[in-house]
């Protein structure tokens, strides 16, 4: 019994010693982050609205037999609103990108490198009519370092290219 203890501790000294972890914010060095540019996140932006616009479209057609009632019509404009808020905070979630930003090779991350989790997803996307209002936040990107929109400055998020 003896012998078979001494045989696994000389095994254990044979077997090469793992890596150290280092956290996210050490592997992810700002210096080698590639910032997506402004034409590059305003393409993808008309790419999601143009599938956005299909899908709308396709709905307004499909419910446009139902009454007029500002009930109705209500509730056609939540199930809209829900559906494009469900389709930015989810694929930016999974995988990073909306369909937009993966034709053009960019996606969204946290300012450390990290994956966006669903609520900083739907932070940015309700921050993102800040950065619509009198356009000024969409061209901030154009002279920003890290080339970040208001609701990326307020979800602590940047878009780089993959």
């Amino acid at each position: 019994m003896q012998a078979d203890t001494e045989s696994r501790s000389g095994i254990e000294d044979l077997l090469p010693t793992p890596p150290p972890m280092e956290p996210a914010h050490l592997v992810f060095q700002p210096s080698s982050i590639r910032y997506a540019g402004w034409w590059r996140r305003v393409g993808a932006t008309c790419i999601d609205l143009m599938i956005i616009g299909v899908g709308l479209t396709f709905l307004s057609i499909v419910v446009g037999g139902g009454s007029g009632s500002p009930g109705f019509v209500a509730a056609v404009l939540l199930l809209m609103m829900a559906g494009i808020c469900a389709y930015f905070v989810t694929l930016n979630t999974k995988g990073a990108a909306t369909i937009g930003k993966r034709v053009l090779g960019i996606r969204v991350r946290l300012e450390d490198g990290g994956d966006l989790g669903y609520g900083v997803a739907t932070l940015r996307f309700l921050a993102s009519p800040l950065s619509w209002m009198w356009l000024l936040g969409v061209l901030w990107p154009l002279w920003d370092d890290k080339k970040q929109s208001f609701h990326d400055k307020i979800a602590l998020t940047v878009v780089v290219k993959t």
